[in-house]
């Protein structure tokens, strides 16, 4: 999501990233670059909180569920 607008039309560098996970068993993937932390916004699983993540950090997204992450 790079240069979302808003609906004043205003446009923000803000990036949003979707891990998805359809497999039964839960599968890592790898934080790609990016300018600053990347934080949770949304799960549908129940996690333990996560600390931002930075470029290149592994993150666990459990069987059958999704993360969405944002960074500014």
């Amino acid at each position: 999501g790079r240069l979302i607008e808003d609906a004043d039309g205003e446009t923000t560098r803000d990036r949003l990233l979707l891990l998805i996970n359809a497999h039964h068993e839960p599968v890592e993937f790898t934080v790609p670059t990016g300018r600053g932390s990347w934080r949770v916004v949304l799960t549908t699983d129940d996690p333990d909180p996560i600390d931002p993540l930075r470029a290149g950090d592994v993150v666990a997204v459990r069987d059958r569920s999704l993360l969405l992450l944002h960074s500014d």
